[in-house]
């Protein structure tokens, strides 16, 4: 699902109100910038279609993967540290959203937070091209 301009500032009212860790960034770009490199949750590599499928599953994690998505792209520590501090973010800030949106007695709550931890297992095993190919990509549009 493409993200909106509207959806993005619910977005920053929500993460202003929660504190989700690493959330500065989406108030550091500008909507147009924030909208072009946040894909929903998957990497860009993958069909349009299982994203969106994948966002329409697993709608409370929609928000930490836009921040995961612009700390792939605008970070500038590009450490293996860096790499994997991300990626422990985007499954904290999951497991917070999921804490959030859903009470205790609510199985999805257990459902995404069990979800997060797989999604952040396949981020360390298999997202760092992504990460080279996202800071890549922001450098090769500041060129243009």
């Amino acid at each position: 699902m493409k993200l909106t301009s509207k959806q993005l500032n619910e977005w920053r009212e929500f993460v202003s109100k929660h504190r989700l860790e690493g959330s500065i960034v989406l108030f550091e770009r500008s909507d147009e910038e924030i909208i072009s490199c946040c894909n929903g949750i998957g990497s860009q590599a993958m069909p349009e279609a299982v994203r969106k499928f994948l966002d329409a599953m697993h709608p409370s994690m929609r928000i930490a993967a836009a921040i995961h998505d612009l700390e792939y792209q605008f970070s500038e520590d590009r450490s293996d540290e860096a790499f994997h501090a991300s990626n422990a973010r985007f499954q904290r800030n999951c497991v917070a959203v999921c804490k959030i949106l859903y009470g205790w007695y609510d199985p999805r709550r257990y459902w995404a937070i069990h979800k997060a931890r797989q999604f952040r297992a396949i981020l360390d095993l298999c997202g760092k091209p992504a990460w080279r190919k996202a800071r890549k990509d922001y450098l090769n549009r500041r060129k243009d």
